[in-house]
């Protein structure tokens, strides 16, 4: 995809998603948008939410609302949930979707609650980097059968479900070799990490230098046992590459093996 369409096709979807008071502005982003096809493109959405925590239970209870149309919306192809798990305010909302024009027939209803309690958001458009066909568990060949009720019965932060955000701050001229590395440190989770649930790179499309590793384990031995050693981080400690690690809890998804 051409440059100037990304920004344009990143720039259109925050502003209608977000519901700005001033998004009335704008309507040649979306008529252009439009007129380009930009209404049948893939889209990735992110969408950190800034929860009040006296607001956390109402708003996981009418999120989790929300989630029963959204299991039937047309065009979704993937969802979660999430919990930062480094302070007391942000939930993410992370969607991948078969087109921009999928994703905008289903936002109306959770954006009024939001509106409604003051609950700001930021949001984020997305693009997929490396072997999207292998990036969920449930996608390779070969995975194994999940025991949920180990997980479910266990007390032992060992033994439960560690996810990681890894964020990195990326110069231009390394883009090449970072997703090179990512490629074979993919390959080989895919190959050998059965305690993997999803490992998938993403290309913040509203920067020049921003992409996000999210990733999922059974187990935390599993995920430490991935860190170390690591082929990323010594990339980045080489190259001067900041990284940022925002471990994160799964309230829902799409798919119960997340």
């Amino acid at each position: 995809m051409a440059p100037t369409r990304r920004l344009l096709l990143a720039a259109a979807a925050a502003v209608l998603l977000l519901g700005v008071a001033n998004a009335a502005r704008y309507p040649s982003i979306k008529d252009q948008l439009l007129r380009r096809g930009g209404k049948d493109t893939p889209t990735i959405m992110a969408i950190k939410y800034e929860v009040p925590p006296s607001l956390h239970d109402k708003f996981e209870d009418v999120w989790l609302t929300y989630e029963k149309d959204l299991r039937k919306a047309g065009g979704i192809t993937f969802y979660q949930l999430t919990k930062l798990m480094t302070d007391n305010v942000y939930f993410v909302g992370y969607t991948e979707w078969e087109s921009w024009g999928d994703m905008m027939d289903h936002l109306d209803d959770f954006t009024s609650f939001l509106d409604d309690n003051d609950i700001t958001r930021e949001a984020f458009p997305l693009e997929a980097i490396g072997d999207i066909k292998r990036e969920y568990r449930a996608g390779r060949q070969g995975a194994a059968p999940v025991d949920r009720r180990r997980r479910r019965t266990t007390d032992d932060p060992r033994d439960m479900p560690a996810h990681v955000l890894i964020k990195f701050n990326v110069p231009p001229h390394l883009h090449k070799d970072f997703i090179d590395v990512f490629m074979k440190v993919q390959e080989d989770v895919v190959q050998e990490e059965k305690e993997n649930r999803f490992y998938t790179l993403r290309e913040y499309t509203t920067t020049s230098h921003r992409y996000v590793i999210r990733a999922g384990w059974d187990t935390l031995d599993a995920y430490l046992d991935h860190m170390h050693p690591g082929p990323i981080k010594e990339f980045c400690m080489k190259n001067d590459v900041e990284f940022f690690i925002e471990p994160f809890r799964v309230l829902a998804s799409s798919d119960e093996d997340m």
